[in-house]
């Protein structure tokens, strides 16, 4: 069974957070496509921990996605407020 937090340590963990996001944004698009929403949120959450700037990118996706859904926008805008805070420290 995938774990993702135990991929976001080891990602992190070793530097190689650059390395990861292109596997979670996949895993993140497949989601989406699919309509897995703890698969989505989860993803997010990944995102949100490597820290890496072309995160970015799926906020966007998710505000489309989610656009008439009051609670799953509001949990949106507070990942990207975390992701945001998460980019910022070096």
């Amino acid at each position: 069974m995938y774990q993702p937090s135990v991929a976001r340590e080891t990602w992190v963990a070793f530097g190689k957070g650059e390395a990861g996001y292109p596997i979670v944004l996949e895993r993140f698009k497949k989601a989406l496509a699919e309509n897995e929403v703890n698969d989505i949120f989860s993803n997010v959450l990944l995102v949100t921990a490597l820290g890496d700037p072309r995160g970015r990118e799926i906020f966007d996706a998710m505000k489309e996605k989610f656009k008439n859904h009051e609670n799953a926008l509001s949990a949106v805008n507070q990942y990207e407020a975390q992701f945001l805070e998460a980019i910022k420290k070096p």
